[in-house]
C-alpha cells in the first residue's frame, strides 16, 4: 500500500489504476477471511464440516488475492523501471523518430509509382498511409519533447514522462506499420491480381 501511494503520487491515478483495484479487491477478501476467522473463534461452535468448509473458502479465497497481485509484480517493476530508463527510451524513440521521417520521401515516392501502375480502388487501403504515418510521427515528437520535459522535473513529478513515452511508442509503431504496407502494397496488388482467377474458379464450384 505504501509503495503504491508512492506510484500514484509520481505516476498519477490513470496509470496505477489496475493496482490500486487489485490491491482494494486484495483487502476485500482479506476481510472477508478475517470475518471467517471471527466466527471460527467465537463462541457459537460449528459443525466439523462447516468448519471444514469455512476453511477451504479462507484459504482459498486468501490464495487468490495473493495471486492476483503477484501477478502484477512484474507490471509495477516494469512501470517504475520505465522511468528510471526514460532517458534512454527517449533518445531510442528520436532514432526511431529520425529513421521513419526520412522513410517518408520513399514511401512517397512508391505511391506514385503505385498510381501510375494500378487503379485508384486497389490502392485504396493504403492511399492515405503516408500523411497518416506524419501525423503519428509528428504526434511522437511531441510527446518525446514532453517526456523530456517530465524527466527534467525534480524526483517525484517525473510520472507524467510514462505516459509520453507509451504514447510515442504507440505512435511510431503505428507509423512504421503504415509505411511497411506501402512498401508490400505492389507485391500485395499483383498477388492479388495473380490469385483473382482461382479464387473466381472456387466461387464458381
Amino acid at each position: 500500500a505504501e509503495e503504491l501511494e508512492l506510484a500514484r503520487g509520481e505516476f498519477g491515478d490513470a496509470e496505477t489504476a489496475r493496482f490500486t483495484s487489485a490491491l482494494a479487491h486484495a483487502r476485500q477478501v482479506l476481510a472477508e477471511a478475517f470475518t471467517i476467522r471471527q466466527k471460527l473463534d467465537d463462541t457459537f461452535p460449528e459443525t466439523p464440516q462447516e468448519q471444514r468448509d469455512m476453511l477451504v473458502r479462507l484459504i482459498s479465497s486468501c490464495g487468490t488475492a495473493d495471486r492476483d497481485l503477484d501477478k502484477l509484480v512484474d507490471e509495477f517493476d516494469a512501470l517504475r523501471d520505465l522511468l528510471i530508463n526514460a532517458p534512454e527510451r527517449l533518445d531510442t524513440l528520436t532514432r526511431d523518430v529520425v529513421d521513419l521521417t526520412a522513410r517518408i520521401p520513399g514511401s512517397s515516392e512508391t505511391m506514385k509509382q503505385l498510381t501510375g501502375e494500378f487503379p485508384a480502388p486497389s490502392l485504396e487501403p493504403v492511399a492515405n498511409n503516408v500523411p497518416m504515418a506524419q501525423e503519428r510521427i509528428a504526434f511522437a515528437e511531441n510527446n518525446i519533447a514532453a517526456g523530456r520535459s517530465a524527466v527534467a522535473l525534480p524526483a517525484g513529478k517525473q510520472g507524467p514522462a510514462v505516459a509520453a513515452i507509451r504514447a510515442a511508442e504507440g505512435a511510431l509503431t503505428q507509423a512504421r506499420t503504415l509505411l511497411d504496407a506501402v512498401d508490400r502494397a505492389a507485391g500485395d496488388i499483383r498477388n492479388a491480381i495473380a490469385n483473382l482467377p482461382s479464387a473466381l474458379a472456387d466461387a464458381h464450384v
